[in-house]
């Protein structure tokens, strides 16, 4: 019996087959691989000429990218990411023709900078961008309080009308904006949508001046609750409001001072902690927001002042019945976890005893949204497994361990993230 056999080459796969090996690919190693084999792969690789993202190349990879392939699919190329690794490998006459290179590019994310190099960066580069829509810094290490300051400025300072949406990642270091002030008083009237990570509350005052058209605000307080807002400044155009302030416990008198600053929101996000029973009863929420607020998304985490055995969760339940929630109860810390359905941040902070309980069937469609999930007070990696398996689109993974955790007794591992 003979056998024939032929020798199957890429170029022959259909474009199905050859697009589902892409997907476990990096940018990169599609690029350098398969790009300019044909006029038919360029075609089926479109997705990768456009939206760029260098990861786990060799520098030999880089190179040759750089030199090869960027300037022929340069003005294609409508989202790039950078790393500074990335960065410091391009060639220099390359790295000084970028804006003439991505001459469509809208959307820049520059990932794990210090603000020490992002500030040269932004000032050498970022203002020829002439299409720049977004601007999204991922990771950012703030060197020191005045470069912190330094980097703000500058970016709200770049002279291009087009760019209306700057976003500092969760991971970014949080800013202080009013202990160390500013330099030069600046006004950026183009940003419309802005996330960034603040110390306190108070520095929300002077994010304020610097946005006074803003539409729609995502903000994070690393060192405070929501707290009774100290100033009168409000946001006139503001739409849409996302607040997280986990640290710290907040009461109800605060969310109707942070409402007050708000007068024209449609759709509120909040994620907080409390031991105020005010902030899980649905009625009490309800009964404080503003009459033209179209979307209420709400997450808190409760613990109570009182006995736990006085604790009645149909109460709070029966004071949700005309918003969807659900909710995990942890007996082994005495706290209550709600929030409203669908989740609708991408982001979900969590405990581990609480997470442990989350309910698990078919409920994977309430989390889709999510693609970064933190984990506190950790005291076994199993109690996450539950929410994580929910979570079919999380990229990111950050565990924080309890002092008496048995993974920090058992190996030299106390808290850590990984890319998923």
């Amino acid at each position: 019996m003979y056998f024939s056999s032929t020798t199957t080459t890429v170029e022959c796969l259909p474009d199905e087959i050859i697009l589902e090996i892409c997907r476990y690919l990096h940018c990169s190693h599609v690029l350098y691989s398969l790009f300019d084999l044909n006029s038919r792969i360029n075609r089926s690789i479109t997705s990768y000429c456009q939206h760029v993202w260098f990861r786990r190349a060799s520098y030999k990879q880089l190179l040759y990218i750089y030199q090869y392939i960027l300037p022929r699919i340069g003005s294609s190329v409508l989202s790039l990411t950078i790393h500074p690794l990335h960065q410091a490998s391009f060639p220099l006459s390359f790295k000084h023709q970028i804006s003439n290179i991505f001459t469509n590019l809208n959307t820049l994310t520059l990932t794990s900078w210090t603000s020490e190099n992002l500030i040269s960066f932004i000032i050498e580069t970022i203002p020829e961008m002439k299409s720049l829509q977004k601007l999204v810094i991922q990771e950012l290490s703030c060197s020191s309080p005045k470069q912190n300051i330094d980097l703000i400025e500058k970016i709200f300072n770049i002279k291009n009308s087009l760019l209306t949406n700057i976003i500092f990642d969760y991971d970014c270091d949080a800013f202080d904006l009013v202990d160390h002030g500013f330099t030069n008083y600046i006004s950026c009237h183009n940003i419309l949508n802005l996330t960034i990570q603040l110390d306190t509350l108070m520095d929300l005052s002077s994010l304020i001046h610097l946005i006074p058209n803003i539409h729609r605000l995502d903000v994070s307080f690393k060192n405070s609750s929501l707290g009774q807002v100290p100033f009168s400044v409000k946001f006139p155009f503001l739409k849409e409001l996302s607040v997280c302030a986990v640290h710290w416990y907040s009461q109800l008198d605060d969310l109707k001072s942070l409402l007050q600053i708000v007068p024209s929101i449609e759709i509120f996000s909040l994620t907080i902690s409390t031991r105020d029973f005010n902030l899980i009863n649905g009625t009490k929420i309800l009964s404080i927001l503003p009459s033209q607020l179209k979307q209420i998304n709400y997450s808190v985490c409760y613990y109570p002042y009182e006995s736990w055995e006085y604790f009645n969760v149909d109460i709070i339940k029966k004071s949700w019945q005309s918003i969807p929630m659900i909710y995990s109860i942890s007996e082994i810390d005495k706290r209550i976890f709600l929030h409203t359905l669908p989740y609708s941040s991408s982001r979900l902070t969590i405990r581990s005893t609480l997470a442990k309980n989350m309910p698990t069937k078919e409920i994977y469609q309430i989390y889709s949204k999510i693609d970064l999930i933190q984990v506190y007070s950790m005291i076994n990696i199993a109690d996450t497994f539950p929410i994580i398996g929910q979570c079919r689109r999380v990229r990111e993974l950050t565990l924080f361990t309890a002092k008496d955790s048995t993974i920090s007794k058992s190996t030299s591992i106390s808290s850590g993230k990984c890319n998923i």
